[in-house]
């Protein structure tokens, strides 16, 4: 690519390059060493302000991986002696020791008196292949800055690459080379973009730069870099990049610095910078770049003011640095979120086929479900979101408020595919299914008063969990009798799927919760007329349910027969249908809960012999899905960081409240699961059934059988009469279950950083 300076942009170039050194060897075909050494600096792109380059500076990291290629040269030809072989760091620093990794790709001094050239990169993949001409990687073309200068996000896509020769002469040569230095190149630029404003309450939240020749490519989805030149090859990538800022930063008279990576190159193409503040996008600038274009290796920057004055959004963003499928709110207000985006839009691959695109268009909106727990007897019909508010604007957001006075509990919104769709408009046929409206898809508001999950999250061995299972409104530490604890469970999932499902109502004393004042669940009501159950309780009328049991034709209630439980022959009598039958219904009808089926696998709700559901909740990457049920920078946890969860809570005791287990000042609910059959709450702190346990979902599969995932699981032995009797609990065992049938249902937690955005992950209580 052609590389030159941007007008209007200071081009400064890049100072401080890397070195690396290979140790010599005893004896020939004795392994090659690596040692970098590196100028100071925390980061491998560290940019800093001091002196008038602006340099970026380097330094290792102990997670830094090289990849080397190495070739002996016999005359005029290289001979191969190796491709592509990892090299891991030893340490931190400015100079710090690198060995091999892979065995099969061992990189050894072949031949006394012969020159050898080396070829090196960094970040190493291992598909990067045997070429060192092709090299792949990418440049996302959506990036994430945490604040105003922030930098730490620029290493994540930094590219580096270097060539040496030497060789080997033995101990007893006279022209002994004890190192082989590397110097290293960035082969991408940086952009620095400062803005200021003279205006009062800007708020930016992102910005866009983007080339007006759509034949350019900023970014690279599909790329490979020459090694050996620093040349690079794009195949596929975009035009145009965005910075998400999170959280958001206020402008003034003082510039904020923003910066982005992006390729070298685009002489004298027009490029536009957009802005978002306060929730609109607006024009800062749209000028040229000069002929000599934007060079490698170099940070471009660019100073510009905002000039016109954006009115405050009194709607609060949740989806401006991420989509999600679940928006925590934690106190009362005014709120938005992109509708137009399934999740947060990541397909998993095995259901590429049947997924044939992520954005949506809705043209309607309205809250589907809604509950809050109960302190006594009396049931409260309260929402979190104001029924009457919820309301899709013309730009594709589904703004909504909440009471004025705080109501902690779970909403479900909805949006339609037609217009006009209503509380009153919406029919459904006797087993409430909606006839007359298409449901494209729905999100979940989880409203839980002051919850801050970063600051009361749980470290376990370095992975980062939620302090509460999603849909919990409290933490549970310190709470009592039978109805509070219940505020601690959060909402039950089945595997696989984004929908929730409510909590249980309460820990009754010596009944089983499924039992309790006979309800399905925590009192749940849905303003669509059409789909309200009701009378679902002896002691009091609760009319406007959304679960709920049916009635037996001799009065009663049919325990074993529930309102918006589906069957799966009832989705489809076609035994070769792929799941993505299934998780198109799921979609669908988000208040149905899928009965388990005997098909392809005992207790699953989608087809066990099509092994894509795996991917439903993230690949073998831990990549977040859009069917991932967890909030924006949270996502469920994989099997082995369940097991560092579970690590920490072995020493967990059982509570006062006998209703959940605490440890280090944090407290693991008792949840049991939804049986698979009729989506009731099994028997929950009841030493007689042998049900003291807690069950959250990972998003792990298992080659067990194909409809089982892993669920992790707390468990003690029962030493005590009644749930809330004398007596106490010895620890028995915390397991990792494989034989968990996907139909049932349960909670989700945890935390993992993923590019730019801090994906925590997060424990579902069985189903999640």
């Amino acid at each position: 690519m052609k590389k030159n300076l941007i007008t209007a942009l200071s081009l400064l170039a890049v100072v401080g390059c890397q070195k690396t050194s290979v140790n010599e060897p005893d004896q020939d075909n004795t392994l090659i060493t690596v040692v970098a050494s590196l100028e100071n600096g925390s980061t491998k792109t560290l940019m800093t302000d001091e002196g008038i380059g602006k340099v970026v500076k380097s330094s290792w990291l102990e997670s830094d991986k090289l990849g080397v290629y190495g070739f002996r040269q016999d005359g005029k030809n290289l001979i191969n002696i190796g491709n592509n072989s990892r090299f891991d760091s030893k340490g931190t620093g400015e100079r710090v020791d690198f060995t091999y990794n892979n065995s099969d790709k061992k990189l050894n001094w072949i031949y006394q008196g012969y020159k050898h050239t080396f070829y090196a990169y960094y970040p190493y993949s291992a598909t990067a292949g045997d070429d060192y001409t092709k090299v792949s990687f990418t440049i996302p073309s959506i990036q994430n800055q945490a604040g105003k200068g922030d930098l730490s996000h620029i290493a994540e896509y930094d590219l580096l690459y270097s060539t040496a020769e030497s060789m080997w002469n033995g101990n007893n040569g006279t022209n002994v080379e004890k190192v082989i230095d590397f110097s290293f190149h960035h082969a991408l630029s940086a952009l620095a973009i400062s803005i200021s404003s003279e205006f009062e309450a800007q708020e930016i939240s992102k910005i866009r730069f983007v080339l007006s020749d759509e034949n350019e490519k900023l970014t690279v989805s599909k790329g490979t870099l020459n090694i050996g030149t620093g040349e690079i090859n794009v195949e596929e990538g975009s035009n145009g990049v965005a910075l998400n800022v999170q959280p958001k930063v206020l402008l003034s008279a003082e510039p904020s610095t923003f910066y982005m990576l992006i390729t070298p190159g685009h002489a004298s193409k027009e490029y536009t910078v957009y802005a978002t503040i306060n929730g609109k996008e607006i024009e800062l600038a749209k000028r040229t770049i000069n002929s000599e274009g934007v060079p490698a290796s170099a940070k471009a920057e660019l100073s510009l003011s905002q000039t016109e004055e954006v009115a405050k959004d009194i709607y609060e963003d949740l989806s401006s640095v991420e989509t999600a499928n679940t928006y925590l709110i934690s106190k009362a207000g005014k709120y938005k979120f992109n509708a137009q985006l399934k999740g947060n839009g990541a397909i998993p691959a095995a259901l590429s086929d049947v997924i044939a695109s992520n954005e949506i268009a809705p043209k309607s909106a309205l809250v589907l479900w809604y509950n809050t727990l109960q302190t006594s007897n009396n049931w409260v019909d309260a929402s979190p979101v104001d029924v009457s508010s919820v309301a899709l604007s013309e730009d594709g957001y589904v703004r909504f408020s909440t009471p004025e006075t705080f109501v902690p509990g779970n909403a479900v919104i909805a949006v339609f595919a037609e217009d006009g769709v209503t509380y009153d408009s919406i029919t459904a046929d006797e087993n409430k299914v909606i006839n007359n409206a298409t449901l494209l898809w729905s999100w979940t508001i989880w409203a839980a008063e002051g919850y801050d999950p970063e600051a009361t999250a749980v470290n376990a061995d370095g992975k980062v969990f939620m302090d509460r299972n999603i849909g919990a409104v409290i933490s549970g530490v310190g709470s009592t009798g039978e109805y509070e604890p219940a505020y601690a469970v959060g909402n039950y999932y089945q595997w696989g799927r984004k929908d929730p499902f409510p909590s249980i109502s309460d820990y009754a004393h010596g009944l089983p919760c499924q039992y309790s004042n006979t309800l399905f669940c925590a009192p749940t009501y849905t303003p669509v007329k059409a789909l309200q159950i009701n009378g679902q309780s002896s002691k009091k009328n609760l009319d406007g349910q959304m679960f709920g049991y049916k009635t037996k034709s001799d009065g009663g209630f049919d325990i074993d027969n529930a309102w918006n439980l589906i069957a799966r022959d009832d989705i489809s009598s076609d035994k070769t249908t792929k799941n993505g039958v299934y998780v198109s219904y799921a979609t669908e009808h988000p208040y149905k809960y899928i009965k388990g089926g005997s098909f392809g696998g005992v207790d699953t709700w989608i087809n066990g012999d099509d092994a894509s559901y795996k991917s439903l909740w993230g690949d073998a990457e831990r990549q977040k899905t859009l069917y991932d049920p967890c909030p924006a920078g949270w996502r469920v946890s994989s099997k082995d960081e369940a097991e560092k969860f579970l690590s920490v809570a072995v020493k967990a005791t059982m509570s006062a409240n006998k209703a959940g287990y605490e440890y280090l000042g944090h407290y693991i609910p008792l949840t049991s699961s939804r049986d698979s059959k009729n989506g009731r709450v099994d028997y929950v702190g009841l030493p007689s059934q042998g049900q003291i346990e807690s069950n959250f979902w990972t998003s792990t599969y298992s080659d067990y059988y194909k409809s089982y995932v892993y669920m992790a699981t707390l468990k003690t032995e029962p030493k005590y009469v009644d749930a809330f009797g004398n007596g106490n609990t010895t620890f028995k065992e915390i397991l990792l279950n494989k034989e968990a049938r996907n139909a049932k249902s349960c909670p989700v937690r945890r935390r993992c950083p993923l590019v730019g955005v801090t994906w925590v992950k997060c424990l579902v209580l069985s189903n999640v």
